[in-house]
């Protein structure tokens, strides 16, 4: 697992990529929106999934499930953007709404 200065680092990386500085509050929804190719998908998923990420060389994807909070949307979207971005274990992810740690990867995403 990355350590905390890592992942600091990456997000300090996307903040770049997109455009936005490192102290600035972000608005993550717009900023989504402007990613070239992404589709952004709001989403009953049900009460147990949170969030959805699906790429491949052709495909960008993130869904969000509809009826969480509008907090919890904003942490899931950025959890699915650490998928889209950095995530190398596959093209397709579902993450659960439960916090409680599962694979290393998704330690990290959160």
């Amino acid at each position: 697992m990355l350590d905390k200065l890592d992942l600091s680092t990456k997000a300090q990386e996307l903040r770049e990529l997109l455009g936005e500085d490192a102290n600035s509050p972000v608005d993550i929804f717009s900023l989504a929106n402007q990613i070239d190719g992404l589709t952004l998908v709001f989403y009953p998923l049900g009460e147990n999934i949170s969030g959805m990420c699906v790429r491949d060389n052709e495909i960008k994807l993130i869904a969000i499930n509809s009826t969480m909070s509008y907090g919890r949307q904003r942490f899931s979207l950025a959890h699915e953007l650490y998928h889209l971005y950095f995530d190398d274990e596959s093209g397709f992810n579902v993450c659960s709404k439960r916090l409680d740690p599962k694979s290393e990867n998704e330690k990290c995403a959160d």
